[in-house]
């Protein structure tokens, strides 16, 4: 299967960057300006991957006026998205590899999609991925596949020769939905024990492991 993979859709958080530490200080400092109780890093891990609305949900007490919370979050993290968020050792590279083996490249994060904008416009050379997509009002959010396969169909490439790289249950979900090649990343917000019961096909420790998927 490797051998015919002609394009590669990325999750973005715990995948390709290494953004915990702003997304908890965006979380915290929301929290705390309305004089909720805040969370370490850890804790703030374990709430990530299904929207921006969901993890703030997850993180504000039951009182907690959860819309205000959102709209305050996405204008403070919209300032500081990259204050500390940087790829991960080695996925620039990985991302050359690919592109120079004629694959085409896509994010599809459940972060709202102007943060994923913000955040692949400041990282990642402009080449680099055909599409930068997140959430969306008029677009369900992962694990359905509709995002991923309208992805597919705009890279002209069919969902079977697409393989799906995330870090979470909800991107291994996807890419079953979509019928691309699932591979889980364990260096992100989840464990291998958390990432194997969805069975991907890949669940790789390293970003050279994930070389050798995608790459041969």
């Amino acid at each position: 299967m490797p051998g015919a993979l002609q394009a590669v859709l990325f999750d973005l958080d715990g995948t390709l960057v290494d953004s915990l530490g702003d997304i908890t200080d965006g979380v915290n400092h929301v929290l705390a300006a309305a004089g909720h109780p805040i969370h370490d890093a850890t804790t703030v891990a374990t709430m990530v991957g299904d929207g921006a609305a969901k993890l703030v949900e997850r993180a504000a007490p039951p009182s907690a006026d959860v819309p205000a919370l959102l709209a305050a979050l996405k204008v403070y993290y919209g300032a500081h998205a990259v204050d500390r968020t940087r790829p991960f050792a080695g996925v620039l590279p990985l991302l050359d590899g690919c592109k120079a083996a004629g694959m085409q490249l896509a994010v599809l994060s459940n972060k709202p999609e102007p943060m994923v904008h913000t955040v692949v416009d400041a990282l990642f050379a402009p080449s680099t991925f055909a599409v930068s997509a997140g959430q969306r009002a008029d677009r369900p959010k992962k694990p359905d596949p509709t995002y991923a396969l309208e992805i597919a169909e705009r890279l002209g490439v069919p969902p079977a020769a697409c393989a799906f790289v995330g870090d979470s249950p909800v991107d291994v979900q996807t890419a079953h939905a979509a019928g691309m090649l699932a591979v889980a990343v364990t260096w992100g917000f989840r464990s291998r024990a958390q990432l194997e019961p969805d069975r991907p096909a890949h669940v790789v420790d390293t970003v050279e492991a994930l070389r050798g998927v995608l790459l041969g």
